[in-house]
């Protein structure tokens, strides 16, 4: 048993060390090491649950604390990752959304401007694609388009380097979708719209490289005023 636990957390520390950052890896060991063993031990309550009374209130305040601290290092963890991988991304805007699994469910949607020249954030709108018993990337399964969110309208300005909140991502119901963000922007005294593509859980299934980091694009719809 003892051998069988330790395999089980080495392995969910090599998986860990995959999804992060060189230097989360190296300044976080600790917590790393912490998480993997709070995921084995939820593992293996979980495994355990349909032998358990269902009046067991115990083991299942026990499991309740020990998802809790799991789910706080996943958080640091993810946080830890998107800032590393944003310093390293190259002259842009962005949507940005951290995420390491069994993290927080509400994760906050960022917007960072990377380029040389100040912006204003104008406003939001989305709309998206859902897949219900299937992955969009299998295509198969009952696909439903998601009714459009309302428009978020602002004007905050973002100088070079910054990153401002813009809305909350949730990882059960907008990660079950591909969602299409719509962000009015103006550059040099000119609102445009532009435009990105945010797959299946921020991206980590289908795009893992780009470590919840998403291109805002331009649109071809020209200057809006």
């Amino acid at each position: 048993m003892a051998r069988s636990t330790e395999t089980a957390v080495f392995n969910i520390k090599r998986w860990v060390l995959d999804q992060c950052h060189p230097d989360v890896s190296a300044s976080l060991a600790a917590d790393i090491d912490r998480y993997s063993r709070l995921y084995t031990a939820c593992d293996a309550l979980e495994t355990f649950a349909g032998f358990r009374p269902d009046d067991d209130e115990d083991d299942e305040d026990l499991f309740a604390e020990l998802a809790d601290r799991r789910r706080l290092l996943a958080d640091r963890l993810a946080a830890a990752n998107l800032d590393r991988y944003l310093d390293d991304a190259p002259a842009g805007l962005y949507l940005a959304i951290p995420y390491l699994d069994r993290c927080s469910d509400l994760q906050a949607l960022w917007l960072v401007n990377k380029t040389a020249e100040p912006v204003d954030f104008l406003g939001r709108s989305t709309s998206g694609l859902a897949a219900f018993e299937s992955s969009l990337c299998c295509g198969d399964g009952e696909l439903l388009m998601l009714p459009p969110e309302p428009e978020c309208n602002d004007d905050t300005q973002l100088e070079p380097g910054e990153r401002i909140v813009i809305g909350e991502y949730s990882i059960s119901f907008d990660g079950d979708s591909a969602t299409t963000h719509r962000l009015t922007i103006a550059t040099d005294g000119y609102a445009q719209e532009w435009v990105s593509v945010v797959p299946r859980l921020a991206g980590y299934l289908s795009q893992r490289p780009a470590h919840g980091i998403h291109s805002l694009q331009r649109s071809d719809r020209g200057a809006l005023m």
